[in-house]
C-alpha cells in the first residue's frame, strides 16, 4: 500500500469514526449548551477552575449524564480503529487523535466519581461490568461504586453470591470501602473467607482489615485463614490483623508461626503485623523487619 493510499484510508476512517462520534455527543445531555464529553475532558484538567466548573456542570446533568457514561464504560477498540489507529501512525502528513476506548473508560471514571451517589440509580448495572475481561473497566468499575458509596451496599452484598467467581472477588474488595456502616457487611465478608477461590478469599480479607471493626467475630476467622492453602491468602490475613491494632493480640501466637511460612511475603507481613500489634513480644522473640 503506497503512501497515498494509506493517508486516503486513514482519512476515511476518520470521516466514519469522526461522525459516529459526533452523533454520540449529539444524544449527549448538555449544560449551558455544552456537551458532557467536553465537560469530561475539562475535568481531566489541571487548572482548578476549569476542573470544578466541569464537575459542578456534570453533577447539574445529574441521571441524564448515566446512559452515555455506562456507553463509554463499555467502549471497545474495533479492529478496524485499532488497524486505522496503526496505519495514521505510518503517515506523518497529518496528525491524528483516535479515541481511544481507554479514552473513553478515563472519561467514565472521571463523571462518576463528579456523579457520586447520584449514580445510586445503576449501581446493579454497574456490577455487571465486575465479570468483564478488560481490568481497566472493572477498576473503573469499582471506583464508580466506591464514589456511590453506602448505596451501593445492597446490590454489593447481592454480588458477593454470584456464580462468576471475578464478580465475587470485586464486590468483596469493594465492600471494604463501603461497608462500614452496614451491621450486615462483616457476615457475608467472613463467609467470603470460605469461598472455593482463593482472589476472594484474599479479597474478603483485606475488605475485613479495611472495616476493622468486630474483632471479636473477625479476629478468629481472620487468624484461621494464616492457616489457608493460598499463600496469598494468609499475608492478607496477616495484614488485616494489623488493622485491629492492640485488639489484634490473641493472634501473636499464629503470628509468631506465621514467621516461619515458607512463603516470603507471608513472613514479612506477619513480621510487620506483630511490631504493630505488640512490639513488646516482638522484640522479646527477636522479631526484626524484614525477615526473609
Amino acid at each position: 500500500m503506497n503512501r497515498r493510499r494509506v493517508v486516503l484510508f486513514v482519512l476515511l476512517g476518520v470521516v466514519v469514526l469522526g461522525s459516529g462520534f459526533y452523533f454520540l455527543r449529539f444524544r449527549e445531555p448538555a449544560y449551558h449548551g455544552i456537551a458532557l464529553s467536553t465537560w469530561l475532558e475539562d475535568l481531566n484538567s489541571q487548572e482548578k477552575e476549569t476542573h470544578d466548573r466541569a464537575e459542578e456542570a456534570v453533577r447539574q446533568m445529574g441521571t441524564k449524564a448515566l446512559p452515555p457514561l455506562l456507553k463509554m464504560l463499555n467502549a471497545r477498540d474495533s479492529k478496524l480503529k485499532m488497524k486505522l489507529q496503526e496505519l495514521a501512525e505510518k503517515q506523518s502528513l497529518f496528525e491524528f487523535h483516535f479515541n481511544s476506548a481507554t479514552d473513553s473508560h478515563r472519561r467514565a471514571n472521571d463523571g462518576f466519581a463528579a456523579l457520586g451517589p447520584v449514580a445510586e440509580p445503576i449501581s446493579s448495572s454497574l456490577i455487571k461490568f465486575f465479570s468483564d475481561e478488560d481490568s481497566e473497566v472493572r477498576n473503573v468499575t469499582m471506583n464508580a461504586l466506591v464514589a456511590i458509596g453506602p448505596k451501593a451496599v445492597l446490590p454489593l452484598m447481592k454480588a458477593v453470591t454470584n456464580q462468576n467467581s471475578r464478580v465475587r472477588f470485586q464486590a468483596a474488595l469493594t465492600l471494604g470501602y463501603v461497608g462500614s456502616g452496614s451491621q450486615n457487611v462483616v457476615p457475608a465478608l467472613i463467609r467470603c473467607l470460605k469461598d472455593k477461590d482463593s482472589s476472594v478469599r484474599g479479597c474478603a480479607a483485606i475488605s475485613l482489615g479495611e472495616i476493622g471493626n468486630d474483632a471479636t467475630n473477625v479476629l478468629p476467622v481472620l487468624i484461621e485463614s494464616l492457616e489457608d492453602t493460598d499463600p496469598s491468602v494468609r499475608a492478607f490475613s496477616a495484614q488485616a490483623i494489623s488493622k485491629f491494632g492492640e485488639e489484634a493480640k490473641p493472634a501473636v501466637p499464629a503470628l509468631l508461626k506465621a514467621l516461619r511460612d515458607q512463603d516470603r511475603i507471608v513472613r514479612i507481613r506477619a513480621t510487620s503485623t506483630l511490631l504493630t500489634i505488640d512490639p513488646e513480644t516482638a522484640a522479646r522473640s527477636g522479631v526484626k523487619f524484614p525477615v526473609f
